[in-house]
């Protein structure tokens, strides 16, 4: 239970620093470094959301790191959320909203409000193709952790953790790690790969990401009451970081060794039905090997990311009991999936050029009695990937071994390859308000997900056992259908 206080006008604007072509359609998540940032003293903040501070990064302010803005809308008085299309006084790019708070005045007003979920307004929408992938009801999460048998860690501390691997050599074959069994040596034989800031170094000619921003719209109104619009935004971004950068100790061209593998096909598995074709890629010349040769550096990637926003929306203006809107819109990507090169094969499939789409329609109508019901359907295109095949050291059919990669994760296809279902979320609400002696009492019923949807948020691409299998918060798919009952009083 919470009680809220309205005092004055406030106005409230939120800029979320999310991509055109990036953000997820229905979440708002915004760049919590980019508000961290504005309330830092004589502090600046660049277009990606890091916070500066004479000419250095601020500590903690990182573009990665964002999260969730959640407000309480018993509270607002008017709020207008643009996903694209913004003008001037929007400095970053992405989703905006501007949201006034309800205003005050020298009587004391409060709300107290209440509202309960318990397991007995929840559905279950596990079907058996989930429940035989691992999931269930009492654990959403089933996670896989695998133990690979020829290689060992050692940590080394500089700073910070630094994680080097090696290969492991099973003299005796217990499958326990004897001392001996490893060379430990950071340029030995049995070095693989470093990760830390032991194999990192700094660029000084490193330069800010350029975001630049187009858009025009149009709006005409269809009837007394119904309004068009459309709006197209064309995006762009420059000297990307290319995190964590190439390795510049070791040249494309060290990548001379030949390797041939068959693709086992989506189940990971040689001689089977699904089994691809023959692919070939690189391991790296043993004299590059150590990490003398492992100096990662931070630089601008030269390949630009750029997305093609169309949006159309018809809204109707409260008039005779009811009210909506509807909107849909779709975008080009042109996007690099990754753009730190070190192998040929990190070239494979590297480009993003799919498209995505999203739709979200809402109404609302006043019944008698002062009844409000309303309805949301929000859909967007299913979760896209590309599949890839982790190919380990020895090969099944006798041929070159990956002697310093220790093992190569490839791309099979392109990206976008893999389509999941569409994600289609129905949820509905009713609200009765009473007048009563000194305020106003109001209850509602809110159902999230009535059509009970499980499609998967995200999904695994690479090829085994798990292939396709949903990942992520809640097992990876969507919340069960669920109720939520709301009291509130308003004075």
């Amino acid at each position: 239970m919470f009680i809220d206080i309205d005092l004055g006008l406030i106005l409230l604007c939120a800029v979320c620093g999310c991509s055109v072509g990036g953000f997820a359609p229905g979440n708002i998540t915004c760049n919590a470094a980019v508000h961290q940032c504005r309330s830092l003293t004589k502090a600046r903040c660049d277009s990606s959301g890091v916070a500066y501070r004479g000419g250095r990064p601020w500590p903690f302010s990182r573009p990665d790191q964002n999260s969730g803005v959640y407000f309480n809308s018993d509270t607002l008085e008017e709020i207008q959320i643009k996903t694209a299309g913004n003008d001037a006084s929007v400095g970053v790019p992405g989703i905006s909203m501007v949201a006034v708070i309800k205003s005050g005045g020298n009587a004391f007003h409060g709300l107290y409000s209440a509202s309960a979920e318990t397991p007995t307004l929840q559905s279950n929408n596990l079907d058996d193709r989930l429940r035989s992938q691992g999931l269930t009801a009492v654990q959403p999460v089933k996670t896989l952790r695998l133990c690979l048998r020829r290689t060992a860690r050692h940590q080394l501390q500089q700073e910070a953790l630094q994680t080097a691997t090696f290969t492991w050599h099973d003299l005796n074959g217990d499958k326990l790690y004897q001392p001996g069994e490893v060379n430990l040596n950071l340029n030995g034989f049995d070095f693989v790969s470093v990760n830390g800031a032991i194999g990192n170094v700094m660029n000084p000619n490193l330069k800010q990401p350029l975001y630049s921003e187009s858009a025009t719209s149009y709006e005409h109104e269809l009837a007394p009451s119904v309004g068009f619009n459309t709006s197209y935004v064309y995006r762009r971004s420059t000297d990307n970081y290319n995190i964590p950068g190439p390795n510049v100790a070791r040249p494309l061209s060290a990548y001379n060794i030949r390797i041939t593998r068959r693709d086992p096909g989506a189940d990971g598995i040689l001689g089977t039905a699904d089994d691809g074709g023959s692919v070939t890629f690189f391991d790296y010349s043993p004299a590059y090997r150590g990490v003398a040769f492992v100096q990662n550096e931070l630089q601008n990637s030269p390949l630009p990311n750029q997305f093609h926003t169309v949006e159309f929306t018809v809204t109707k203006r409260p008039t005779r009991r009811w009210q909506g809107s509807a909107s849909f819109w779709m975008v080009k990507n042109h996007r690099w999936i990754t753009s730190t090169f070190n192998a040929p094969q990190d070239y494979f499939f590297a480009l993003d050029e799919t498209w995505g789409w999203a739709g979200n329609f809402e109404v609302s109508y006043r019944l008698p009695f002062d009844l409000l019901v309303a309805a949301n359907m929000q859909s967007k295109k299913g979760a896209m990937g590309q599949r890839t095949v982790l190919f380990r050291t020895v090969d099944p059919d006798g041929g070159t071994p990956i002697s310093q990669l220790s093992t190569a994760t490839i791309r099979m296809e392109p990206y976008g390859a893999e389509v999941g279902p569409p994600l289609n979320v129905l949820n509905f609400r009713g609200s009765k308000d009473i007048r009563v002696r000194g305020g106003k009492l109001g209850f509602g019923v809110d159902v999230f997900n009535a059509l009970n949807s499980n499609a998967p948020n995200a999904l695994l691409y690479a090829s085994g056992p798990t292939y396709l299998y949903p990942t992520g918060v809640n097992g990876g798919i969507l919340p069960a259908r669920i109720a939520r009952l709301t009291a509130r009083f308003s004075f």
